[in-house]
């Protein structure tokens, strides 16, 4: 009797043990939440840059006015347990802010897609002058300072009781991302791409994102929060 016990109590410990295992597999334990109703899926955050610790804010600067602050925060996130809380202060039409980090060589991201996901709360603007982004690649001196720039996308706000909305930004960089202050001369015209302007590959460059006002007068104030997470070279 002690021994068909004994036996049952091991194979009801193992049976625990395979299914814990397959509910942290799955990505959706307590650190990993998914939030549907903002668009977030949860699980584990592999991105490039997942924002998950203090160590993930090394060499990321700001810039633009617009962002005036930034902290690894577990409040909001898109994957992962954790995002960049961005403190902002959008007072006056086409306002930016920018986060970058510098000292990215482009062969790393030629012929990658670059994605991020940006979280806005209720009321931060309305539909008819919404805020929008784009991601960004600048080169230094020794590349004319050229800034490449994706298009402007606007940002979408929830209403009712939903508290925010993450934006999904996803964009080629072979193909979608363009000159905006060539000087004319060769390898340096605006509206070109890289390859249209044969830009060296081994060249530096800072990537980064921007998030702003709407050049419209009408566009909403907004001193608070913003978050961003999951930026992704891939």
């Amino acid at each position: 009797m002690k021994r068909t016990i004994i036996f049952s109590a091991v194979v009801i410990a193992a049976l625990f043990l395979a299914s814990c295992g397959k509910i942290k597999d799955t990505g959706t334990s307590p650190n990993n939440p998914a939030n549907p109703n903002e668009g977030a899926p949860g699980g584990v955050d592999n991105s490039t840059y997942p924002f998950e610790t203090d160590s993930d804010l090394a060499g990321i600067t700001l810039s633009g006015g617009g962002f005036t602050d930034t902290s690894i925060s577990t409040v909001k996130a898109y994957m992962g347990s954790a995002s960049v809380k961005i403190t902002v202060l959008f007072d006056a039409p086409n306002k930016q802010g920018r986060l970058d980090r510098a000292g990215i060589t482009l062969s790393t991201l030629t012929g990658k897609v670059i994605s991020g996901h940006i979280w806005v709360p209720n009321g931060m603007f309305a539909s008819s002058v919404p805020y929008g982004c784009f991601f960004y690649m600048q080169f230094d001196s020794s590349n004319n300072s050229d800034w490449y720039q994706s298009t402007w996308q606007n940002l979408s706000a929830p209403t009712g009781a939903i508290k925010g909305q993450w934006n999904a930004l996803a964009v080629n960089v072979d193909s979608a991302m363009t000159l905006q202050n060539g000087n004319g001369q060769a390898g340096h015209l605006n509206g070109n791409t890289l390859s249209q302007n044969s830009v060296s590959t081994s060249l530096p460059v800072k990537l980064g994102i921007v998030v702003g006002q709407s050049g419209d007068a009408a566009s909403t104030g907004y001193t608070g929060y913003i978050y961003i997470d999951s930026i992704n070279i891939q």
